[in-house]
């Protein structure tokens, strides 16, 4: 039986957290947060709640404001789904990689740099569909009533901060055993 190199199970411990801070901020309403009168506003990627009631934004909301920036949030769904299933691809490498330094075999040496690639596409992916939120559908909407981007909005950045972090340390530093 082989050893797992100490950075690797670090770069790994990191792509996980990553992606389960991303998903459960794809996942969760916190994206805008409000208070209009005494009515608390939550709004997510797929869900609008006003109070405890919530709205699917897909079939129960038809307001003027859902249809101005239906194709905004339709983007940005798109591109953090898109850095959800990249950061699975990097940890998939990585468990890849685990796997054959656990079973003492010499693992294709792309595994790293499939790990570091798909970490780095998972960012650019997420990065891309919050600059499309706020900057679109936050600004042009919601930054005139009383809305702050809030924690699931937070969530996916530091998410997909995180992704390509452990995957250069796997790439840089986990790759081969020590």
């Amino acid at each position: 039986m082989g050893s797992l190199s100490p950075m690797l199970i670090v770069g790994a411990a990191v792509i996980v957290l990553g992606e389960i801070l991303h998903i459960v901020g794809l996942a969760t309403n916190g994206w805008v947060t409000g208070k209009s009168g005494k009515v608390d506003f939550e709004v997510g990627l797929w869900e609008f709640c006003v109070g405890s009631t919530c709205y699917d934004l897909d079939s129960d909301i038809n307001s003027q404001l859902w249809k101005k920036i239906d194709t905004e949030v339709e983007a940005t769904r798109a591109m953090v789904i898109l850095g959800m299933l990249c950061g699975l691809v990097g940890a998939a490498a990585v468990v890849v990689m685990a796997v054959f330094a656990i079973l003492d075999k010499a693992a294709n040496s792309l595994m790293p740099i499939v790990c570091l690639g798909a970490t780095a596409a998972a960012f650019v992916f997420i990065i891309i569909g919050v600059i499309i939120f706020g900057a679109k559908t936050y600004e042009d909407e919601f930054k005139k009533s009383d809305y702050d981007l809030d924690y699931s909005f937070a969530l996916c950045i530091v998410g997909g901060i995180l992704l390509p972090i452990g995957g250069a340390i796997v790439m840089f530093m986990g790759g081969a055993k020590n």
